[in-house]
């Protein structure tokens, strides 16, 4: 039984609204919102901290004290901030703060699928997508990522006005959504066009729905659809500013997130050219939306896999919803081989089955791997998220590490380190980025780390002290923690308390080197006394946008900062944005002009 929703349609306006499920289906649909709204709360006010929590405090800390800052000393080595990285989520964060807006953008999302499954809630297959789809989303706030949170929202509000044919509000939440996360608005370009590519073929005659035609479709749709032309327009900006405030960082792909992805993908489009080819109204199975998005998919994962990038492994994010989409694939190709071949022993179907079987427990796996982190370790991820926790180690290097020298953290799962030493104005070594951690602190995930090759890279990084707490620790530090609690270790002991321990780095290399004494360390800014014009090393990251005040600078191969003919006395280092710089910046990025960075 249909009923019509009025209401929803006079509200929203908007097509998909035009009908309800049965009262069956409906009570089954709202008592899954509703769970889900009471587990998302619960979860963000009750549940231990995500696992990039502090890193969005620490740039809400920033946001505060200092606005919209560009650049920042007091991680890896010098990265940029706000530059290339989302703003949107932050500045709503500011106003109403970090714990409501992950609310409200998770509401957001919930709230898109819960209309989303009202003209869809009598197909069994799509029911179990939506309900599974509400109960599993919320344990998304356990990664505590904010931007990605928040473009996902704007992303589930772009798909919708997509299909409801709203181009203005489908204009601004996609800007919202890439300003947010550019990796939530590629996975709204996946499904845009793979829905597009459908829709293209569906229009078709019957004769020249071809496979040769696959590519003349997508030419059309990348360059008359309204929907694709906006998100094509938007890229070329993130693009640009990519060029601009271009980094050497990238996030690997470990083998077994690549493993995961390959057989994830090649599992469901298998499954989706068996299971819903009779939902395409075109003969060739291979043009379904689903079947189109995972090749899309599995296509620029590959791509990422070979060509290092900022992106890389974040292509797991897929998993938040694997679970759902897999269920929706099961569901569909065993209903469909049981009214075909009439009995799930027969031949034919036997490998579905195992198909089906194997992606359910693969996304089962992928889904709890990717959330259960913050979960299994809640009590020590709450002790760690408290300020007097860190008080102690703050204190003491307060009084102790002097003006020009880091500090290396050992990694904590929660990554709290992140937000409470930079904070209170410490310059640590890391900080919270996994793909920042690449080139620069590749070392810490090898297998072979010594005491002479981590003493070196401390060296390098001007650590003058390194902070060990009780644990629990990330996996890229436990090789590090194991290490430092060892004989082998030339660090000394300085200070312990209950819960943490701090080594002094012996012989410790300042910032600026040699012949230098560093006098003030800023969020961008480094202001130093030079002894001599000597070239210097400067453990900063180079950046176009760096200008001395007196010589120039040029980036070092190892990707740091040289400084040329500096003049004797007080000189520093500050990041200037002009739109000169801007240009410049791009034109280095390109090869067309020279990392030279003089004062002016």
């Amino acid at each position: 039984m249909e009923h019509k929703t009025s209401f929803f349609k006079a509200l929203y306006k908007m097509k998909p609204l035009t009908q309800t499920p049965s009262n069956r289906a409906l009570r089954l649909l709202v008592l899954s919102f509703g769970f889900s709204i009471l587990e998302t709360l619960v979860l963000i006010f009750k549940g231990p901290p995500g696992t990039d929590v502090f890193a969005h405090y620490y740039y809400l800390d920033v946001l505060s004290h200092h606005g919209i800052v560009l650049w920042n000393n007091f991680w890896y080595e010098g990265t940029y901030l706000f530059a290339n990285y989302s703003i949107t989520p932050y500045l709503i964060g500011q106003i109403l703060g970090l714990k409501i807006t992950e609310f409200l953008v998770t509401l957001v999302t919930l709230s898109v699928g819960f209309l989303f499954s009202l003209p869809n809630g009598d197909s069994q297959d799509q029911r179990y997508f939506f309900v599974t789809f509400l109960v599993i989303w919320p344990f998304s706030v356990e990664s505590g990522d904010l931007a990605y949170l928040s473009g996902v929202a704007f992303a589930a509000v772009s798909l919708f006005a997509y299909y409801s044919k709203k181009r203005v509000l489908y204009l601004i939440t996609t800007a919202l959504s890439i300003t947010s996360s550019p990796l939530a608005t590629g996975f709204l370009a996946i499904a845009v066009f793979s829905i597009e590519i459908h829709r293209t073929f569906s229009c078709k005659k019957e004769g020249n729905r071809a496979l040769a035609n696959v590519f003349a479709s997508a030419t059309a749709v990348l360059t008359r659809s309204y929907y694709i032309v906006v998100l094509e327009v938007q890229v070329v900006v993130v693009f640009i500013l990519e060029l601009a405030f271009a980094s050497s960082n990238f996030y690997p792909f470990f083998a077994s997130d690549a493993a995961i992805i390959i057989v994830f993908s090649l599992l469901s489009i298998v499954l989706s050219l068996k299971g819903l080819q009779d939902d395409s109204k075109s003969k060739h199975p291979f043009i379904h939306p689903l079947a189109v998005g995972f090749a899309l998919y599995l296509a620029i994962s590959v791509v990422l896999m070979v060509i290092p990038t900022p992106v890389g492994a974040n292509m797991n994010k897929l998993s938040e919803i694997s679970l759902p989409v897999s269920l929706y694939i099961a569901t569909k190709v065993m209903k469909k081989v049981r009214l075909r071949d009439n009995a799930y022993t027969n031949r034919t179907v036997r490998p579905y089955l195992v198909g089906s079987i194997a992606l359910l427990v693969l996304s089962a796996y992928w889904t709890y791997s990717e959330v259960s982190g913050p979960l299994l370790d809640a009590g020590q991820a709450y002790r760690q998220s408290q300020p007097s926790y860190w008080s102690p180690a703050i204190s003491f290097l307060r009084a102790h590490l002097k003006p020009g020298f880091r500090v290396e953290v050992v990694d904590t799962p929660t990554h709290a380190e992140a937000y409470f030493l930079p904070a209170a104005q410490i310059p640590i070594v890391r900080g919270w980025f996994r793909q920042a951690d690449f080139p620069n602190n590749e070392l810490l995930y090898r297998s072979n780390l010594s005491d002479k090759k981590y003493l070196s890279w401390l060296h390098n990084t001007s650590a003058a002290y390194v902070v060990l707490t009780k644990g629990p620790y990330d996996f890229s530090a436990v090789k590090e923690a194991t290490l430092l609690a060892s004989k082998e270790s030339a660090l000394k002991e300085v200070y312990r308390s209950q819960d943490i321990t701090i080594y002094r780095v012996p012989y410790p290399l300042p910032i600026v080197s040699p012949n230098t004494k560093v006098v003030r360390v800023g969020l961008e800014t480094i202001v130093t006394k030079v002894y001599s014009t000597k070239t210097l090393m400067v453990s900063i990251n180079f950046s176009p946008f760096l200008v001395p005040s007196s010589g120039c600078l040029t980036k070092s191969q190892s990707g740091l900062t040289l400084w040329h003919n500096p003049k004797v006395g007080v000189d520093s280092l500050h990041f200037s944005f002009t739109w000169r710089r801007f240009l410049g910046a791009i034109g280095y990025s390109l090869g067309v002009t020279s990392n030279l960075s003089c004062r002016g």
